[in-house]
């Protein structure tokens, strides 16, 4: 998943191992239920630890907008080169 920040920064979202998350991966919580990464909640506004996602289960209803952490992830930044057009 990545987002562009008000600052004109690009933000890829990427698990402790450095692998991309996207919209519809099944991953942990930190307490370890299951969830799915549903959507950015909202970009990075000034720093990557300022941005939500939502995550949720597959029932609707149960969506929520948390720090990356809460799921092992964070926010790093990107380059525009860096990664193709459709996965904008």
């Amino acid at each position: 998943m990545i987002v562009k920040a008000a600052t004109g920064i690009y933000y890829q979202l990427v698990d402790k191992n450095g692998k991309d998350l996207n919209v519809g991966d099944k991953l942990r919580d930190f307490r370890g239920n299951h969830c799915i990464l549903k959507a950015p909640c909202w970009p990075p506004a000034h720093s990557p630890g300022s941005a939500r996602v939502t995550i949720g289960q597959e029932a609707p209803g149960y969506d929520r907008c948390v720090f990356p952490t809460v799921i092992g992830a964070t926010w790093v930044p990107v380059t525009i080169e860096s990664f193709d057009d459709d996965r904008r």
